[in-house]
């Protein structure tokens, strides 16, 4: 008997199996036997499939990346930031913490709502799409299964870009819940470069800035800083929104709300931001603190306390955006062991985001100390301050 491929995980085992691969051809790449597959099948919840010897098909229009509209365009943003092409079988998948999105996407790919189940390396809600000719048509946007540090900017019509932009910003975009700072995360370069070009064609304020993230790679952030850019921006991508309300409802909210007609809607998630006044208008929740003491470099703690006088701000409330930021895009930063002058830090920070902070820590085996330093030097850099 061959011996299991331990490349092929079986998250990627029942990938290939919703996708319509073959229980034979998924035994060949995996080096397992049927009843294997069968047995991984059923540890994760997955129901047989029933057959007629031919592969098995999902529905799906297949044309719906030929076609563009301002739906297409906003999917296309979202796949691009937030999607993945199989590298194993001809399908492709969306991940999005808001099962209500997943769903809007299989709406309009007219597909059936095929979501994966979660594993040991997948704990966001994805759905599965299977069609070889779908996965075609994404390769010959450049748009290829390792994807992250090769995505060109896609040849998006002029008339489509607003909705590719906010699907883009609904897929992997970091909005600040203050309405001043809009950050977007890629490692492509080209797909960095793409973003600039749009942004300055808008006359939106937009830099560029680059880091390494944990395993040493390059990535790029995409950033929009001001109130009035972020009006701006927020006029321009949701001008061709629909009654399906095809966007991310918070960061909506945070964008709009310096704007002369806000957006108004419920915070129906489980660690709620804001809540909706008397008079019908957004009230941004900011006082619920959380004590936290750690040991922190005295030197970026004092660089920070100058920066605070500058700013006339705490240096607890200068850093949150840094770990709002984090914690939204899941960058995976370099955690420095050579630091040799920590002390005592006493604060309070904004306990959703805290509890949020703790959580990528744990996923990501770094230490809380190690975060806020890492926080703490983005805000010095950006000001200016770190040498």
């Amino acid at each position: 008997m061959s011996k299991r491929n331990k490349s092929i995980t079986d998250e990627m085992i029942i990938e290939m199996y919703l996708s319509g691969v073959s229980v034979n051809e998924i035994t060949k790449k995996a080096g397992i036997t049927p009843t294997g597959v069968g047995y991984i099948r059923k540890k994760h919840g997955i129901k047989a499939i029933r057959t007629s010897g031919q592969p098995r098909k999902h529905k799906v229009n297949e044309n719906f990346f030929k076609v563009w509209t301002h739906e297409m365009a906003w999917v296309l943003g979202m796949f691009v930031t937030d999607g993945a092409v199989s590298k194993s079988s001809h399908s492709i998948t969306f991940a999005q913490s808001d099962e209500r999105i997943l769903k809007l996407i299989a709406k309009y790919m007219e597909s059936d709502y095929v979501l994966m189940p979660f594993g040991k390396t997948k704990t966001t809600p994805s759905i599965v799409i299977n069609s070889k000719e779908i996965k075609m048509d994404l390769e010959m946007m450049g748009i290829t299964h390792n994807k992250s540090m090769t995505l060109p900017f896609p040849n998006v019509p002029e008339e489509y870009l607003p909705s590719f932009i906010r699907g883009v910003i609904d897929g992997d975009g970091y909005v600040d819940k203050k309405g001043y700072v809009v950050t977007i995360t890629t490692g492509s370069l080209s797909f960095a470069q793409g973003l600039l070009k749009v942004f300055q064609k808008w006359e939106i304020n937009v830099k560029v800035r680059s880091a390494k993230n944990k395993n040493g790679s390059v990535i790029y952030r995409v950033v929009i800083s001001g109130k009035n850019d972020l009006i701006r921006l927020a006029k321009i991508i949701y001008k061709n929104v629909n009654t399906d309300q095809n966007f991310i409802i918070h960061k909506r909210v945070y964008l709009s709300q310096h704007t002369e007609k806000p957006f108004i809607a419920k915070d129906r998630r489980k660690h709620k931001a804001w809540s909706i006044t008397e008079n019908n208008t957004i009230l941004i929740t900011t006082n619920n603190r959380r004590s936290l003491k750690t040991y922190i470099s005295n030197s970026l703690i004092e660089n920070l306390r100058h920066l605070a006088k500058i700013k006339n701000k705490s240096i607890n409330y200068l850093i949150e955006p840094y770990m709002e930021q984090l914690v939204e895009t899941d960058f995976k930063f370099i955690s420095l062991k050579s630091v040799n002058d920590r002390r005592e830090f006493r604060t309070t920070f904004d306990e959703s985001l805290l509890n949020r902070i703790k959580a990528y820590g744990s996923e990501n085996n770094i230490k809380m100390n190690a975060i806020i330093e890492y926080c703490m030097r983005q805000c010095l850099e950006e000001n200016g301050l770190l040498h």
